[in-house]
C-alpha cells in the first residue's frame, strides 16, 4: 500500500516538474519573441528614418535644380515682351485679336515670306541658342505663332494657333501666363511660360519661351524619381511605365474630357496604384504599383512652378529585418531550450551590450554639447552661434522674418583680471551671463565670441526693441556687481546694436562687421552706453 503511494506520489512530482519546465519554455519563448519585436521595430524606424531623409533630400536638391533652370526660362519673355522692335512687329502685323479666316499652311507660308519676321525668327534662333533653350515663339493677338526659335530637326511652329491654351489666356488679360501641356507640333512634354505685350494698354500678343520637360533638370533621376504637374500627372520619369499616369485625387481626375484632349492629348489617365502599407514602424509606408515591399515617399514642389518633384524609396530592408526575427526567434528558442544557462549567459550579454551602447550614446551626446558649449560661461561658443546667426539668416530670407543682434563687451576686463585675478575674471563672466539670461526671450541666443565678446540673437525683433532689451541689459549690469569670497567686482558693458538687412540679403560676415562698428562707437563714446547702427531701417 505504502508503495503504491510512493509511486503516484512520484509520478505527481515529476509531472509538476514537467508542467513547469513546458512554462519556463512558454514564457521563455515569448519573452524572445516580444524582444525581437522590440529589436526589429527600433531597427525599422531607423530604416525608415533614414530613407525618408534621403527620399526628401533628395527631392529638394532636385527641386532646387528644376528651379534654377526654370527661373532662366520665365525670364526670357519678360525681357522681351519690352523689347519695342517687337511690338512694332506685332501692332503692325495684326493689331486685333480676330482670328484669321487662312488655314494654318497659308498663314505660315505668309508669315514666312515677310522678311521682318524672318529677321525676328532668325533673332530668336540666336537668342535661344545662347542660352541653351528649346523654343521662343511669338504670338499674335489672335494666337498665331508669327515668329519662333527652335531646333532645326523640330516641325515648324509658325501658322499654328495657340489661342487655347492658358498660358495665351493669362497673356490675354495681362498678366504672366505658365502651363504644362503636350506640344501640338511634336507632341512632347513641356512647361510654356508667357508674357503679354501691351501697347497703351492694349493687348498685341505675347512672348512664349517652352522648355522640354526631359530638360528640366542636368541630374540623372532615379529608378524611384519622378516629376508631376500641377495637376498631378506624371510628366518625366526615367521608368516610362508611369508615364502620362495620374496620382490618386489629383485634381486632374475632375477636369473635362475637353481639357484632358487640349493639355494631355490623351481622353483619359490612368491612375497610378499607390496604397497605404501598414507596417510596424513604418505606418506611412505605400505600397507602389503592386510591390512585394513598402516604400517611403517625399515630395517637394518646386518653388512657385506647376511641377513636383516625387521620390520613392524601397524599404527592402524592412522584410528582411521580419524574417530575421522570425529566424532569430526560432533559434534562440531552441538554444533556451537545450540550455537555461547558455540563455542566462545570452541574456546577460544582450543587457551587457545594450548598457554600453547607452553609455556610447550618452557619452557622445555629452561630447557634442561640450563642443557646441563655452565651457565657463555655458553660453553657445563661438562657431555654434556662428551657425545660429546663419540659420536665422536663412530663415528671414525665407519668411522675410527681423532680426537683430547685440554685440557686447565687458568695459576694461583687462583691468578686472589684472586687479582682481583670472578665477575672479571667470566669475564676472559667469555673473555677466547670468544677468543677460534674465532679461531674454526663450527665443533669444547667447554666445561667447571672444574672451568677453559676446553676441546676442534676437529672432523677429527689429532695432528699436533690441535697443531697449540692450538698454536694459547695460542697466541691470552697472546696478549688479559681481560677488566672489566676499568681494564686489563693479563693472560695465559696452553693446552695439544692429537689425539684419533683409532687402540685401546681408551675408553674416557683414552683419557682424556693422554689429562691431557699432560697439567700436560705444567703446568711443566712453564705454557704458548702447549704440545702435544705423544702416538699416526698423
Amino acid at each position: 500500500m505504502n508503495i503504491v503511494w510512493f509511486k503516484k506520489r512520484l509520478i505527481t512530482i515529476y509531472s509538476w516538474k514537467y508542467i513547469i519546465f513546458a512554462l519556463i519554455i512558454l514564457v521563455w519563448c515569448f519573452a524572445i519573441w516580444i524582444t525581437s519585436g522590440i529589436l526589429a521595430t527600433r531597427r525599422i524606424d531607423l530604416v525608415v528614418k533614414r530613407e525618408r531623409q534621403i527620399a526628401q533630400s533628395t527631392a529638394d536638391n532636385i527641386a532646387a535644380n528644376i528651379y534654377q533652370r526654370l527661373s532662366q526660362v520665365k525670364n526670357i519673355p519678360v525681357v522681351m515682351a519690352f523689347d519695342p522692335s517687337i511690338a512694332s512687329v506685332l501692332d503692325s502685323f495684326f493689331p486685333d485679336n480676330k482670328s484669321s479666316t487662312l488655314q494654318i499652311n497659308q498663314k505660315r507660308d505668309l508669315f514666312l515670306a515677310d522678311p521682318e519676321l524672318n529677321a525676328m525668327t532668325e533673332r530668336l534662333n540666336e537668342i535661344r541658342s545662347k542660352i541653351n533653350l528649346h523654343t521662343i515663339f511669338i504670338l499674335n493677338a489672335a494666337g498665331d505663332c508669327i515668329a519662333a526659335g527652335k531646333p532645326p530637326e523640330n516641325p515648324i511652329f509658325i501658322g499654328e494657333n495657340y489661342s487655347d491654351r492658358l498660358y495665351f489666356f493669362s497673356a490675354q488679360k495681362g498678366i504672366n501666363g505658365r502651363q504644362f501641356a503636350v506640344g501640338r507640333t511634336d507632341r512632347v512634354n513641356a512647361l510654356f511660360y508667357s508674357k503679354p505685350v501691351l501697347v497703351s494698354g492694349r493687348f498685341i500678343g505675347a512672348i512664349v519661351s517652352r522648355i522640354n520637360i526631359n530638360n528640366l533638370t542636368n541630374l540623372t533621376l532615379d529608378q524611384g524619381v519622378f516629376v508631376t504637374d500641377e495637376n498631378g500627372v506624371v510628366v518625366l520619369a526615367e521608368d516610362r511605365n508611369i508615364l502620362m499616369k495620374t496620382l490618386p485625387g489629383s485634381t486632374v481626375l475632375k477636369l473635362p474630357e475637353k481639357d484632358l484632349k487640349t493639355v494631355y492629348r490623351q481622353d483619359k489617365l490612368e491612375i497610378l496604384n499607390i496604397l497605404p502599407w501598414q507596417l510596424d514602424g513604418a505606418s506611412d509606408a505605400v505600397q507602389w504599383e503592386n510591390s512585394e515591399y513598402p516604400f517611403v515617399y517625399a515630395h517637394s514642389v518646386v518653388n512657385n512652378e506647376p511641377v513636383t518633384v516625387n521620390v520613392l524609396r524601397d524599404l527592402k530592408e524592412i522584410v528582411e529585418i521580419q524574417h530575421e526575427r522570425v529566424i532569430w526567434t526560432v533559434l534562440v528558442s531552441g538554444v533556451g531550450i537545450l540550455s537555461l544557462l547558455l540563455v542566462a549567459g545570452i541574456a546577460l550579454y544582450i543587457f551587457s551590450v545594450s548598457k554600453h551602447r547607452q553609455e556610447l550614446l550618452c557619452l557622445n551626446e555629452r561630447l557634442n554639447l561640450e563642443a557646441r558649449t563655452d565651457a565657463l560661461t555655458g553660453c553657445a561658443n563661438r562657431r555654434n552661434f556662428f551657425e545660429l546667426l546663419e540659420s536665422e539668416r536663412q530663415r528671414g530670407i525665407r519668411y522675410s522674418f527681423p532680426f537683430s543682434m547685440l554685440s557686447l563687451d565687458i568695459d576694461h576686463f583687462k583691468r578686472i583680471n589684472d586687479l582682481y585675478g583670472h578665477p575672479r575674471g571667470d566669475q564676472v563672466l559667469c555673473h555677466f551671463v547670468s544677468i543677460i539670461g534674465k532679461n531674454l526671450r526663450l527665443t533669444d541666443r547667447i554666445g561667447r565670441v571672444g574672451g568677453e565678446e559676446f553676441n546676442i540673437l534676437l529672432p523677429q525683433t527689429v532695432k528699436s526693441e533690441a535697443n531697449l532689451i540692450a538698454e536694459r541689459i547695460r542697466e541691470e549690469v552697472e546696478r549688479s556687481p559681481a560677488l566672489y569670497e566676499q568681494m564686489v567686482i563693479s563693472f560695465t558693458v559696452s553693446i552695439g546694436v544692429a537689425q539684419w538687412q533683409l532687402e540685401k540679403k546681408e551675408t553674416v560676415n557683414d552683419f557682424i562687421s556693422r554689429n562691431d562698428k557699432a560697439l567700436y562707437e560705444a567703446k568711443q563714446r566712453g564705454r557704458n552706453q548702447v549704440v545702435v547702427d544705423e544702416g538699416d531701417t526698423l
